[in-house]
């Protein structure tokens, strides 16, 4: 969840880091970077949801270099913010109360 470097994984198999995309890229059809984001962008969705963790806290735990950064790679994945998607799913706030956005549709 937090690293998401070829090479860290790769020095932990004591493979290369062309290697191990190779390898990766063959079995599953989809890089490593590719896996990586998945998981990332699931463990923020997770976090969202399930936690009352602060935008800054969730950054710092996935090793993003800040909010900012968590907020526009989650922002280019889901279409809005993450706030907008905690509400949206009826996530923990801050306070510890769940809540949901309710449509008048």
């Amino acid at each position: 969840r937090k690293e998401r470097q070829i090479r860290f994984y790769a020095d932990k198999l004591n493979v290369s880091p062309a290697y191990l995309s190779r390898l990766v890229k063959e079995i599953s059809g989809s890089t490593i970077n590719e896996h990586a984001t998945s998981l990332v962008y699931k463990e923020i969705c997770n976090l969202l949801t399930q936690t009352d963790m602060s935008m800054g806290e969730i950054a710092a735990h996935l090793n993003f270099s800040d909010q900012s950064a968590m907020t526009n790679f989650f922002k280019q994945r889901s279409g809005m913010s993450p706030l907008a998607y905690r509400n949206k799913q009826g996530g923990v706030s801050v306070d510890g109360t769940t809540h949901k956005v309710i449509s008048n549709n």
